[in-house]
């Protein structure tokens, strides 16, 4: 593992520096604006999830 140069920690392989969470992300998709929110390793399965019942729910708005 390498050492981040930002945040100065240890970043193991296919982690990126977030420069708007100031924080390094393991397996780092996007920042989410509207959540405020790294999507990562842990947390893209709940962000898939979200979406999708946005989705849904809004077409329920709909019908």
């Amino acid at each position: 593992a390498s050492i981040c140069k930002k945040c100065i920690n240890p970043k193991p392989p296919r982690t990126h520096h977030c420069s708007v969470c100031d924080s390094c992300v393991l397996k780092m998709d996007h920042h989410c604006p509207w959540l405020n929110n790294c999507v990562g390793h842990y947390n893209h399965r709940y962000f898939f999830l979200y979406m999708v019942h946005t989705i849904v729910g809004k077409k329920g708005i709909y019908v």
